[in-house]
């Protein structure tokens, strides 16, 4: 089943982060700087985050302090999220504003087992 925009922003139009934002397209940002996209990769919501990507998410769009969506999935230790991430192309090398990949941010949050992955 294809979802509409309007169907995956629905699942996180009660999420604090998104008080008071009006969500017209998958990159619009939240009160914190980060959009839906990175929301589902923090949540580890793999076809959520697929979706939004086909609904023209930017999946390598810089959120709070930088952050990727794949910095989020690497920090949570979402495996399948990181997986969908990078099959649809993020980019490994994308830093934070602390200069570091989100393989540095998943050594750091020792989640070794993505240390393949990345």
């Amino acid at each position: 089943m294809t979802r509409t925009f309007a169907q995956v922003a629905a699942r996180y139009a009660t999420h604090p982060e998104l008080a008071g934002a009006v969500l017209e397209d998958p990159n619009t940002l939240g009160s914190a700087r980060d959009a839906l996209l990175h929301l589902a990769a923090r949540m580890g919501q793999a076809q959520d985050v697929r979706d939004l990507v086909r609904l023209g998410g930017r999946i390598d769009l810089p959120g709070d302090r930088g952050f990727t969506p794949l910095h989020y999935a690497a920090a949570a230790g979402h495996a399948s999220v990181v997986a969908v991430l990078l099959e649809l192309g993020a980019n490994l090398d994308a830093k934070n504003e602390w200069d570091q990949t989100a393989l540095e941010v998943a050594m750091l949050a020792d989640q070794v087992h993505l240390f393949e992955l990345l």
